[in-house]
């Protein structure tokens, strides 16, 4: 078990941070609201741990890839979950579901908690400060979500002092777009974002790489029928990655920075977000600028709007060093492998009862020398997508890397990860999680390339041509 020790102090390990969420959960009915049962289970056997009397998991986007309930989660409800044209759609439906659960759903919560009682836990994207009848733990405030908006962040780097690419931000009218695209095009093209207009984006869902005039017409097809503005920014060649934070009442923690896998597809204008992972290493100087961005960011969220909790700054890692495209006040995909080594520590329900309120003493400043000792050590993360298309069903099948490519490995062969592939939001849920093996250092975006190129071929995805962003610093 990790631990963290300084100067007159005891050792602080995983469990201090246990025990100080027991309060929390200790002898309450909880009822776990979003994501896919395969999500939830984890959390609700956590809660559970804590001291929870019992959990609910109340799935908005079905059944999901992984873990199927056993014996110990007995209480559950997977609701059906359509088909969705992309993730956002799905994160926008399941956030409307709970404000309005259908009769069923709502029947269900009450035989398991007449009293309507019961906390509500929700996932990092939670909107709902109570569901049918009963509070949430936390919620994204309406003065948080604003920030989520990509049209509205740069004029807040500004007020911070955080170094930032130029930027317009316009109507979605063509001549109007395409004037700031001419001032602000350095060579390579411009990236076109969405405002929030249908609430958050992400996973690249809002964003165009524009490079042509065939992309200009299908980039605003797009647009005209989602948004009323967008921000105009030049393309910022580099590794895209991302640096997370957390505010406290009296700190804010910075974590290491993490890749974000968003890869190319050389013959559209869209990006093919697909994943995060902790192997890249930015040099030592970078590493500390974002940290510091973090704590800066952090502070100013806490004066400004008072922000509690995880959040996550985008970004590329450019020539001329970190440049930031977003602000989330939220958690964000890359937590996860921060956490690998971690596995028993409850970071997101920490964030959770934070934004609460709660009183306990977190100790911030060991926690966040825990996660980074720990997340240096322990590299995670890997590649893994929703795709729209119904492929064969494998669990944990162990994946090789020889010189004529990416082979399936039998069980007692050296590999380089698993590959798990099962029912998702858009049809299929597929996932490569790498092992050890995993070089650290270098960009993990082109293992990535390689390995959807295998799925093309192997399990009969139709993904296309992908390619890796370009190290430059």
């Amino acid at each position: 078990m990790e631990n963290m020790t300084g100067p007159n102090q005891e050792p602080v390990s995983t469990e201090y941070w246990m025990a100080a969420m027991r309060p929390v959960f200790e002898g309450k009915k909880v009822i776990l609201v979003g994501d896919v049962i395969a999500g939830l289970i984890p959390r609700a056997r956590i809660i559970r741990e804590l001291g929870a009397e019992s959990t609910f998991m109340l799935a908005t986007e079905g059944m999901g890839t992984g873990d199927a309930p056993e014996e110990g989660d007995s209480n559950w409800l997977a609701l059906d979950a359509p088909h969705f044209g992309n993730i956002v759609e799905a994160i926008h439906a399941g956030q409307k579901l709970l404000a309005n659960l259908p009769y069923h759903a709502k029947n269900a919560l009450d035989c398991y908690d007449p009293e309507r009682k019961a906390m509500i836990v929700g996932g990092f994207l939670h909107e709902q400060p109570s569901v049918a009848g009963r509070k949430s733990l936390a919620y994204r405030k309406p003065e948080w979500l604003a920030l989520d908006d990509k049209t509205t962040i740069d004029s807040v780097w500004d007020k911070i002092g955080v170094k930032r690419e130029p930027s317009e931000v316009v109507p979605v009218n063509k001549t109007t777009v395409l004037a700031a695209t001419r001032r602000l095009d350095k060579g390579n093209g411009v990236v076109w974002s969405s405002d929030s207009k249908e609430g958050i984006n992400g996973g690249s869902t809002g964003v165009r790489w524009v490079r042509s005039e065939a992309d200009v017409d299908k980039a605003l097809g797009y647009f005209q029928k989602h948004c009323d503005k967008l921000r105009v920014m030049p393309f910022l060649e580099g590794i895209p990655c991302s640096i997370h934070g957390m505010v406290f009442s009296d700190y804010v923690a910075a974590f290491r920075p993490v890749e974000m896998v968003v890869l190319r597809k050389p013959d559209s204008s869209e990006f093919f977000y697909a994943g995060t992972a902790s192997f890249y290493d930015p040099n030592p100087a970078d590493r500390e600028d974002m940290r510091a961005t973090a704590k800066n960011v952090g502070n100013a969220l806490r004066d400004m709007v008072n922000y509690r909790g995880l959040f996550t700054i985008d970004g590329v890692m450019t020539v001329d060093g970190f440049r930031p495209t977003e602000l989330n006040p939220r958690s964000g995909a890359g937590i996860m492998p921060l956490l690998k080594g971690l596995p028993d520590l409850p970071l997101e329900l920490i964030a959770q009862a934070v934004i609460s309120g709660c009183e306990s003493n977190f100790k911030p400043k060991e926690l966040e020398e825990l996660i980074i000792k720990t997340a240096d050590e322990q590299r995670g993360g890997g590649t893994w997508c929703a795709v729209p298309a119904h492929l064969p069903q494998t669990s944990n099948r162990p994946i090789k890397i020889t010189e004529s490519g990416w082979q399936w490995a039998s069980d007692d062969e050296v590999n380089v990860g698993t590959v798990t592939i099962g029912p998702g939001v858009l049809g299929s849920f597929v996932r490569f999680a790498p092992i050890s093996a995993v070089s650290y250092g270098k960009s993990f975006a082109p293992l990535a390339c390689d390995f959807w190129r295998f799925i093309d071929t192997n399990m009969g995805s139709t993904i296309g041509k992908l390619e890796a962003a370009i190290t430059v610093r």
